[in-house]
Formats: C-alpha cells, structure tokens, sequence
C-alpha cells in the first residue's frame, strides 16, 4: 500500500488530495529556494522517528499506544515542516536573505529528529519511558525573539502605552 493510500484511508480523503498536497508543498519549497533533498531527508527521519515512538508506545509499560496520539505526533511534525517555509515568506516580505538562518533551522530539525530516533531506540532497548528534549520549542522561542527584536528595530523599539 501507497503512502498516498495509507493516509487517504487514515483520513477518508481522497488519495489525490495527498497527491495535490505533496505537488503543492515542493511547488513552495522551490518558490522559496529551500532545498527539496535536506527537506526529504527530514521528512523521512520523521517517519522513521515516528515509527520508532510506536513500536516505544507498545513496548514501553508506562505508555499507552493510541492512535490519536499518534495522529497528533504525525500532525506536529507536518506543522514542523512549516517553519523553514514560514521563515522564508517573512524574508522574502521583508526583502531579507534569511538564507543562512533557514539553513540553521533545518539543520537543527534534522539533527532533533535523529536525537529522537535514538532516544525512542534507547527507550525500546531499556524498556523506559524516556523524554526527548524540546529543542523545537526552544528553536521557535528564538526565533520569536529574533523576529521581535527586527519589529523593535523597524519600528524604533516605539514604547507601550500605559
């Protein structure tokens, strides 16, 4: 079975929607000059994690295997996919080369998603529930505050009304 049919039954979309959704995702990701292979290759890894946390779910005593948490990892990783796009639409609206920061950010997604593989595989080897580290939540609180420091910059860091 397809991947295409694997979510089309997963979902009860039609498999042409996935299709038009996998069209549509490299259509942007070469609008925006990313790399379509190091973007593949993340996007393999976080199958391969997502796997990993499954077979971690049934092995593990502590955790429960649910479909709809698994759903929800698969959703988050999809919405993951978004930031290298979301960063390179603010630079191309503000008229900046945010090149070199796009590039750090999918390096870094690259590299927590091989953190997780072999925390899941520890954690199925151990038979232990163990945690991944949150690297993504912290690589988007910076980038937040990159993106808050260039408004105060652009603005002359205007003051609040009290």
């Amino acid at each position: 079975m397809s991947l295409k049919l694997f979510l089309a039954k997963l979902t009860n979309l039609d498999p042409d929607t996935w299709e038009y959704i996998t069209y549509l995702t490299y259509a942007a990701f070469a609008y925006l000059s990313l790399d379509i292979d190091i973007v593949k290759i993340l996007m393999w890894l976080m199958i391969i994690d997502t796997f990993f946390g499954a077979i971690k779910a049934v092995r593990v005593v502590k955790i429960k295997f649910s479909l709809k948490t698994m759903l929800w990892g698969i959703l988050t990783k999809a919405t993951i996919l978004t930031i290298p796009m979301i960063l390179a639409l603010v630079a191309l609206g503000l008229g900046y080369d945010f090149i070199w920061l796009i590039d750090i950010v999918i390096k870094i997604l690259v590299l927590h998603e091989g953190i997780s593989i072999i925390t899941n595989m520890i954690s199925i080897r151990q038979n232990k529930d163990i945690v991944n580290a949150d690297i993504v939540s912290v690589m988007l609180l910076k980038i937040r505050e990159v993106f808050t420091d260039l408004v105060k910059k652009l603005t002359g860091d205007v003051p609040k009304n009290e």
